[in-house]
């Protein structure tokens, strides 16, 4: 499914959920899939909603992590969770697919 397909009522809630749960994400440091995801969900298929929203998770989190500039102590302290994260994230789409 592209884009072009949905029409102007479901680009605006997937809009609006993006803006409420970046509002979130900013002034809180976390909330972008609490708040999007169910509002997401009301329009779209949870697996297109999870697709829309995977990019602006890791990219957030990316940068929250390296705004810090303790990204390397960070690295040598989680390094065993962030490989589970890898290996868990290609296992979930690939279930999801």
């Amino acid at each position: 499914m592209t884009f072009g397909e949905f029409d102007s009522v479901t680009l605006s809630v997937i809009a609006v959920a993006f803006l409420l749960g970046g509002f979130s994400k900013g002034g809180v440091g976390f909330g972008l899939p609490l708040i999007a995801m169910p509002i997401m969900a009301n329009v779209i298929s949870i697996p297109l909603a999870i697709g829309l929203l995977s990019v602006p998770i890791v990219a957030s989190n990316t940068w929250q992590a390296f705004s810090s500039g303790l990204h390397g102590a960070m690295f040598r302290r989680f390094w065993t969770l962030i490989l589970a994260l890898v290996v868990a994230t290609a296992a979930g789409a690939q279930i999801l697919t």
